[in-house]
């Protein structure tokens, strides 16, 4: 509740782009919308709600300047170059930031069908989309980009382990390191059937 809208905007990205690129939009079959709008209705609204009754003013300052002003404008005083995030970027990927020329080059000697089909797809735009929409705002901290480094462990821990065994959808299949996420979506969703 406390993150508002970003919140949203974050993940909802992250899955969008990653349904538009992989074309696995039947994968919305399988999520529980009407009990997941329910229950984030119920955490959510109470909250707001109470607090609006107590400060009059706290929806626009809530939405409007703790939000739009302050991603669209110079209103919060946080001012940073364009390429700010890719330096705490790499900063914070301290001290295996000399995985990075791995994890690219593995990244494009795949093809694009194989990539679509893998889950490195979804934590590259876990890592990409959050970068990209937080270097476009006018108001930048470090902290904005933490959500990126539990999908950059993740593609890490993947070439630092010499002896992982990556199956062909791109998981690791070793029982302690699969992905119950992709399997459950191998299981719910035959490939030869997504759009």
């Amino acid at each position: 509740m406390t993150k508002g809208l970003i919140g949203l905007v974050i993940p909802g990205g992250v899955v969008f782009f990653y349904l538009l690129i992989s074309g696995r939009w039947r994968l919305l079959r399988v999520v529980p919308w009407v009990s997941g709008i329910a229950l984030f209705l119920i955490l959510a609204v109470p909250w707001h709600v109470a607090a609006a009754l107590r400060n009059p003013d706290f929806l626009y300052f809530y939405f409007v300047h703790e939000h739009f002003l302050r991603y669209a404008t110079t209103i919060a005083h946080r001012t940073q170059p364009w390429y700010f995030f890719i330096g705490v970027l790499l900063v914070g990927s301290f001290p295996w930031i000399y995985l990075f020329p791995r994890v690219i080059k593995h990244t494009f000697s795949t093809t694009w069908k194989e990539l679509r089909q893998n889950d490195t797809l979804y934590f590259l735009l876990w890592i990409i989309f959050p970068v990209v929409f937080f270097s476009l705002s006018e108001s930048k901290l470090v902290t904005y980009i933490l959500p990126v480094f539990p999908p950059l462990a993740v593609l890490f821990a993947r070439e630092f382990a010499p002896a992982r065994n990556v199956n062909e959808h791109g998981s690791l299949s070793a029982p302690h390191h699969g992905s119950k996420i992709t399997q459950h979506q191998r299981d719910t969703v035959d490939p030869k059937e997504e759009v």
